[in-house]
């Protein structure tokens, strides 16, 4: 009870995982159903599960990341004491986890190294209100193999291009949880916008040296529901028209992209919130001989600006800098 009581982790929504055709989650296998448990990791979970959430811990000074797990489809709905706030609890959010247990089982069949470990007994979410001031940790990248960090840094100078409208098979998921960040999503709770198109884009961070000590630059490409929304000023309009008129758009995107990245850097500057997970490539099987992969990709998943400005002056500028897409 000592460990459990008037007790809350507060923590990042980081990724919604679904388990993939090969039985693994996020690149963490577990064995099938009944298997045998890897020798080489005894504590790893093997049982079945609907969804993997893997959270950041906003404890000040942590980059740790850890995994709860929700064995079916009302799960997550249940853990939000069946408040319809479940409905818009997305990637990128933070959570409250009431009552957390010590636990030592991870997740992960050949990561005994640097597990992630699982969260399974705890009472229920407090969702909190989304302007929160969150502990600032650096942007870089994990170093040892199969360790996972997250980052949250605020005032960052960020450039924006290369746009893209993602439809149809790139788009599965048309529900709130996963922000359509998730390119195999096989469905979320919430609803949104039904037409199934994302806008996805490339991202450079700048004086980011932790991160990319030769360019100084954390470069990432990005897709987010929230961030399309951010961008696209009559997002339900647009969303109406053909996708071949949708992508037509592309080019006055890019400027409009452009231009809110100068203006949002001239004004205090951007958010970023994104993890990293350090690969291994293995071919004798033993997680001892594991050997780090040098250019592993960084995941960012929320992008908005630090502090807007109050003045009519920055609202008619930033009202002006955002996509609108004229149908006449």
């Amino acid at each position: 009870m000592e460990q459990t009581k008037n007790r809350i982790i507060l923590a990042i929504i980081l990724t919604w995982s679904s388990p993939s055709k090969d039985d693994s989650t996020n690149n963490y296998s577990r064995p099938p159903n009944g298997g045998p448990r890897d020798a080489r990791a005894p504590n790893s979970i093997s049982s079945p599960f609907y969804k993997i959430m893997h959270c950041g811990n906003l404890a000040r000074g942590s980059q740790e990341t850890f995994a709860l797990r929700f064995s079916r489809k009302e799960s997550l709905f249940n853990s939000c004491c069946q408040s319809a706030c479940a409905h818009h609890l997305k990637i990128g959010d933070v959570i409250g986890i009431l009552r957390p247990a010590h636990t030592t089982s991870f997740i992960g069949g050949n990561s005994a190294t640097n597990p992630i470990f699982l969260l399974k007994d705890w009472n229920q979410f407090v969702l909190l209100k989304q302007n929160v001031t969150l502990p600032r940790s650096t942007i870089r990248m994990a170093t040892d193999a199969h360790n996972q960090l997250f980052f949250v840094q605020t005032g960052c100078r960020v450039v924006l291009g290369n746009p893209i409208i993602l439809h149809g098979n790139d788009v599965p998921c048309t529900g709130t949880t996963c922000d359509r960040q998730v390119s195999n999503c096989k469905g979320c709770i919430g609803k949104t916008c039904r037409r199934n198109f994302v806008l996805q884009c490339d991202v450079e961070v700048e004086n980011q040296h932790n991160y990319n000590s030769s360019t100084g630059i954390a470069d990432f490409t990005f897709r987010s529901w929230t961030f399309t929304k951010f961008v696209l000023r009559n997002c339900s309009t647009f969303a109406s028209f053909d996708v071949d008129v949708m992508k037509k758009e592309e080019r006055a995107i890019e400027e409009s992209l452009e231009q809110l990245s100068t203006l949002i850097n001239e004004n205090n500057g951007w958010t970023v919130i994104g993890w990293h997970k350090r690969g291994a490539s293995n071919a004798t099987g033993d997680s001892r001989t594991d050997t780090i992969v040098s250019q592993t990709k960084g995941h960012l998943i929320r992008l908005h600006p630090t502090s807007l400005p109050t003045s009519d002056d920055f609202a008619t500028r930033f009202t002006a800098a955002r996509f609108y897409y004229d149908a006449s």
